[in-house]
């Protein structure tokens, strides 16, 4: 699901600006408090809606006020980007609740994700060597 979310990013940056693209792409915690509130049950709390609101409002300023080429079609980017949020929320609830499952209440984000780190250095290396010495990827320094 976060290879979904980051083909639809880089498919909203080709139809908006930057900023926009990565003004969307955050409001992705907006709809993680939104649907956690359905999909999670967790209880509703109004400085946590009062957030989403001003941030929503900050999200429309700089959408709006972007000036983007004629020959980009930002309105589509930008509903793109916005779906790419929602992906994005969805992956981060449905981990959440993979991770409470499994775990307890004791939710290690940090521990997960360094874990995952760690193996793709390590991986990362041989996969790098291995292409380079049977030829299918050459990789030199640049000068």
């Amino acid at each position: 699901m976060m290879y979904l979310s980051a083909l639809v990013y880089y498919y909203a940056l080709s139809l908006t600006s930057l900023a926009s693209t990565i003004v969307l792409n955050n409001t992705s915690m907006m709809f993680v408090f939104l649907l956690s509130l359905f999909i999670l049950k967790q209880k509703f709390d109004i400085s946590k809606m009062m957030g989403v609101v001003v941030a929503s409002l900050g999200v429309f300023i700089i959408v709006l006020s972007d000036k983007e080429p004629e020959e980009k079609n930002s309105m589509l980017g930008n509903i793109v980007g916005v779906i790419d949020a929602i992906i994005y929320a969805v992956y981060y609830i449905y981990l959440e609740k993979i991770l409470k499952t499994s775990l307890g209440n004791k939710v290690l984000y940090f521990g997960l994700f360094g874990f995952i780190g760690l193996i793709t250095l390590s991986l990362s290396w041989l996969i790098l060597l291995v292409s380079h010495y049977t030829g299918a990827e050459i990789f030199e320094i640049p000068s």
